[in-house]
């Protein structure tokens, strides 16, 4: 197991203060990222963990850097870009977590998707008010800088509540499929109206849900989209173009929560977090039971946190305890009574293991 190093300099936190710099407003305390230029290319491919792009085709050409990084804890989408366009700790801004416990709900929510946990319709939470009004630690920056930015992001989730307060002060647009998306990002480069433009792109990330981080599926995408940037960044010269991920993935082997009724039983409310940094909220002294029933779980209380999440803000909801699995254990818990998505899933992400943290930071035209 691994553990964030927020301050060294080679974290996705050092990235996130680097961005933030480099468009003119000052964040962190930590070692931010150097970055040179008059325009920055910021491409983010989620699930493309270091194990999976050095088991890739790409190499990168001559002039290009590549670098191995640390994402934060929990190691999953909506905590890593939250610190990306805040350029905060985890335990600064609150996002911890695919599911994360609010106490103003009373009960757990998906930020990324601006929704309560079990439901599959995006932004259900917006009638209670904006992202922020959730996440009031969150301070995306944004809107601070004066440089014209632009987001591209794929269709149907431009407009999210998630994506409108992290992005908020970009242009954002909407795409179809990769190829679409690097389509538009020619277009974008093109023009040279934009001194910053972010592209995301999740191919990486669904193939190694779906099929494995080790499969065929994920490592072909992994080659093709690093080369069809690289050509981008050959193009343009004038451009930083700067790619990174927010997590890798393990090939898990299940552990299905909803039959721990022993557990169950003796939580305020049900599990949340990730499959692999289970979040607890419980009144009870649940951690013998859980170090006798799963050795495989490392077990941290709260003096642990500010460790964890790179300290802890006065917003952030807490739990009171954090299991993350020593081995490829994924703890699946779902509100559904049948969730058979979820249940087929082979990758899983959100732990300490170096196939989940560490991630490559590649820069062209620096």
């Amino acid at each position: 197991m691994l553990k964030p190093d927020y301050r060294g300099g080679k974290n996705i936190y050092s990235v996130a203060q680097g961005v933030a710099n480099f468009l003119g407003v000052k964040r962190g305390n930590g070692k931010p990222l150097e970055l040179s230029g008059r325009r920055l290319v910021l491409v983010l491919l989620d699930g493309l963990g270091w194990s999976t792009m050095t088991r890739s085709s790409f190499r990168p050409p001559a002039g290009a850097s590549l670098e191995k990084f640390t994402t934060v804890f929990p190691s999953t989408t909506s905590t890593v870009l939250t610190t990306l366009f805040t350029a905060q700790t985890p335990g600064e801004h609150g996002v911890l977590g695919y599911t994360c416990f609010s106490k103003r709900v009373g009960s757990t929510v998906i930020p990324v998707k601006y929704t309560f946990s079990g439901l599959g319709e995006r932004d259900t939470l917006k009638d209670l008010g904006p992202f922020e009004s959730l996440f009031p630690g969150a301070k995306p920056y944004l809107g601070e800088a004066s440089a014209k930015a632009v987001a591209l992001l794929p269709r149907g989730i431009e407009g999210s509540g998630f994506n409108s307060a992290m992005l908020k002060g970009a242009e954002v647009r909407g795409y179809s499929g990769h190829w679409d998306a690097f389509q538009s990002l020619d277009y974008v480069l093109q023009i040279r109206e934009y001194q910053f433009v972010y592209l995301y792109i999740s191919d990486v990330d669904f193939l190694s849900h779906k099929h494995g981080p080790l499969s065929w599926a994920a490592i072909s995408s992994a080659s093709e989209l690093l080369s069809l940037t690289a050509g981008l960044a050959e193009r343009y010269k004038e451009y930083t173009f700067l790619v990174t991920a927010d997590h890798g993935h393990v090939d898990s082997k299940k552990v299905n929560l909803n039959e721990d009724s022993e557990l169950l039983n003796n939580l305020d409310v049900p599990p949340y977090g990730d499959s692999r940094a289970l979040f607890l909220r419980t009144r009870q002294p649940v951690r013998a039971y859980l170090e006798s029933r799963y050795p495989q779980l490392k077990v941290f209380q709260r003096d642990s946190f500010p460790e964890l999440f790179g300290g802890v803000g006065p917003a952030t909801d807490l739990p009171d305890y954090v299991a993350v699995p020593t081995d490829q254990s994924a703890f699946l818990f779902s509100p559904k009574l049948n969730d058979p998505e979820y249940q087929s899933l082979r990758g899983h992400h959100g732990g300490l293991m170096e196939d989940e943290l560490e991630i490559p930071v590649i820069k062209f035209n620096a």
